[in-house]
């Protein structure tokens, strides 16, 4: 057994004597019906409980994961759309009327990084001298990607709030459960 899958069956067996002893999402769902009779309603139950409680919290990290590095890249993309603002500042302050300006070489591999899917519409050559304009529109481009990078972020701590409150709750319908079986076993013992 590989260390993820010993890490997991670890975690999930110190939770209940039955989570994730089986493997749910790999099973039939004849298997899975013949499980559930085999271990009761209320055993059954828990284990599900904990299945879904398994999968929720994967998909929390993973959406964690993704905004993560979608924020790492907005920053970027922002730290960016600055270097270029700096330049626009230094046309525009100049003298010259027809003042132009290079993008720093930072900016300019950033735009080039197929990764970005920054696309700068209108000029041919980024690699030339600009003016305030095509410079203006280079921003544009460039903070585009860090709103939308933004926005992604934003999205995605309100799924993850979401998936959280999923989580509170089904916590809560597995203590219910236990609950449940608890007082029915002590009735069934004490004959109440």
């Amino acid at each position: 057994m590989d260390t993820s899958t010993t890490a997991s069956v670890a975690s999930a067996n110190a939770s209940t004597s039955t989570s994730m002893a089986y493997d749910l999402g790999s099973m039939s769902k004849d298997d899975v019906i013949d499980l559930f009779n085999k271990l009761g309603v209320f055993q059954a139950a828990i284990l599900m409980f904990a299945y879904m409680y398994q999968a929720q919290s994967d998909l929390s990290i993973a959406k964690f994961a993704d905004m993560n590095e979608a924020s790492k890249e907005s920053t970027t993309a922002q730290k960016m759309a600055n270097l270029v603002d700096a330049k626009i500042a230094d046309v525009q302050s100049s003298s010259d009327k027809n003042a132009k300006a290079q993008l720093p070489d930072e900016v300019i591999s950033y735009i080039n990084d197929p990764r970005n899917d920054i696309t700068i519409s209108g000029i041919d050559n980024i690699n030339a001298q600009l003016g305030a304009g095509d410079l203006q529109t280079v921003k544009a481009a460039i903070s585009a990607k860090a709103n939308n990078l933004t926005t992604t972020v934003n999205n995605s701590q309100l799924e993850i709030q979401q998936m959280s409150n999923t989580l509170n709750l089904l916590t809560s319908a597995r203590s219910d459960m236990q609950s449940l079986q608890y007082r029915t076993i002590s009735g069934i013992s004490l004959g109440k």
